[in-house]
């Protein structure tokens, strides 16, 4: 006897799921009216206190506050509140290159032109123009989450481009800009020149995924340097969000990122009949598989949201365990189907990965 098995799989977006799950932490909690005021050639404004999130689609800034988590995934390094300023802080998410060895993919993880994704705004009265050096509190874990861009009244200034920091690991400030001749950053390379008094609009935008954004300072003197979490806000109108204060028993665990995406492997037992995926029949399926890599069975999202396969497992009549393999991936997760003679004997919801591809006991 032979088993005749129908393999069912669809796509479920995990981008779009996940942006629906987060909505909230990506909302502005400051109202529209909020304006901050330059006082004696400093202004100091929390990341989260932004008024709007524009171009957040493809990846958004997460309010981090607590025990409140972004459910956006994959996030590998894990919350850092603890020492953050007012007990909250933003990140960019999903986070899908922590390292060289994830795949750069220009206007998904990496945005080097500025203005193009988490675009944040926030108002600002300067009683004094001229030019303001730009510091930012952040925390950065590996070496591919270390850079923003600045802008001002809708432009992006060069002066004002490729933030970038080389400390690690802890929150700290830093003020330099990348450059073609240091790539580690240069110190007073990045300002923004305010040129009249009065209201102005600064915005930060992305540069790579997996940024962790406190708090920014603009001073206008050049050897001003930012202690602890800084000065606070000063308002010039409207009402700046309550800080946050860290619960009493809030504990956090340090988690590493892996240095490269793991690559477990299941081990069958002996005498298990194996059915790769390249045997099975796609030729005839209407919703198409194709095969990728050489070895496995997938789904353009772009052309189907769901695809059939057919294969005849050489096997006798006998009870059997199965055991399904996925591959699991950062931008999205599928839902696989098993049927056995047309009634089905198993699902599996493959969860998303922290690499680009991974294989092993959790997919």
């Amino acid at each position: 006897m032979k088993l005749n098995i129908l393999i069912l799989a669809s796509i479920v977006l995990g981008l779009a799921t996940s942006l629906i799950n987060a909505e909230s932490s990506s909302k502005p909690i400051a109202s529209p009216d909020l304006v901050f005021e330059e006082i004696d050639g400093v202004v100091a404004i929390e990341a989260e206190h932004f008024i709007a999130q524009d171009l957040a689609s493809v990846r958004s800034w997460q309010r981090v506050a607590g025990s409140q988590l972004p459910t956006l995934q994959p996030d590998t390094d894990g919350p850092h509140v603890v020492g953050s300023s007012g007990g909250s802080y933003l990140e960019a998410l999903p986070d899908s290159r922590w390292s060289h060895d994830e795949k750069l993919i220009r206007g998904e993880n990496f945005f080097p032109e500025p203005g193009k994704a988490g675009v944040l705004s926030y108002k600002i009265h300067f009683n004094n123009p001229g030019r303001y050096y730009v510091w930012v509190r952040h925390f950065s874990t590996g070496p591919e989450d270390n850079g923003l861009h600045f802008g001002l009244n809708g432009k992006w200034p060069e002066s004002g481009q490729r933030w970038q920091t080389v400390k690690k690991r802890h929150w700290a400030w830093e003020s330099r800009q990348r450059t073609e001749q240091v790539h580690v950053g240069e110190p007073f390379k990045l300002y923004l020149d305010v040129p009249r008094k009065g209201e102005h609009l600064i915005q930060i935008s992305m540069r790579e995924d997996g940024f962790e954004f406190d708090k920014f300072i603009l001073a206008s003197e050049r050897a001003y340097q930012p202690e602890g979490t800084g000065p606070l806000s000063a308002v010039k109108s409207g009402t700046a969000p309550v800080l946050v204060a860290i619960p009493s028993d809030y504990y956090e665990e340090k988690v590493t990122p892996p240095s490269v995406a793991p690559q477990e492997t299941f081990t069958l037992p002996k005498g298990a009949a194996v059915l790769r995926a390249v045997d099975f029949n796609i030729t005839d399926s209407v919703e198409g598989f194709y095969i990728d890599k050489v070895k496995w069975l997938a789904i353009n999202p772009d052309r189907n949201k769901s695809a059939q396969a057919r294969a005849t497992v050489p096997v006798g009549n006998a009870k059997f365990h199965l055991v399904f393999h996925a591959v699991g991936e950062n931008d999205g997760e599928s839902r696989f189907s098993v049927k056995i003679g047309g009634r089905e004997v198993g699902e599996l919801r493959c969860p998303m990965s922290r690499g680009m591809f991974e294989e092993g006991s959790m997919y």
